[in-house]
C-alpha cells in the first residue's frame, strides 16, 4: 500500500513522526519528497493539495490527516 508510505514521508521531521517513523535513515531536507508525496495523494483522491512544506507542524499534521480522509485511510 503505498498512500500509509507517502503519509509517513508527509510525516518525516515533525513530531507526529514519533507515532509514524519511516524506515530509512534520517534525512536533513525533505520538503521536495514531501511535496511530491502530497501532489500524488491529492491527485490519487482527487482533491486539491492542502500540504506545504515549509508550513507550521501543525498545519502539516493536519493536511496529512486531510489527504488520509480523502483517500479513505482516516475516519475521522
Amino acid at each position: 500500500a503505498l498512500a500509509p508510505f507517502l503519509t509517513t514521508v508527509l510525516r518525516a521531521l515533525t513530531p507526529a513522526e514519533r507515532d509514524h517513523p519511516g524506515d530509512w535513515p534520517r534525512q536533513e531536507t525533505v520538503a521536495w519528497c514531501k511535496t511530491r508525496a502530497a501532489e500524488a495523494l491529492a491527485e490519487r483522491a482527487g482533491v486539491p493539495n492542502p500540504f506545504r512544506p515549509d508550513a507550521s507542524f501543525a498545519d502539516q499534521e493536519a493536511a496529512t490527516r486531510a489527504l488520509e480522509r480523502a483517500l479513505g485511510l482516516r475516519a475521522e
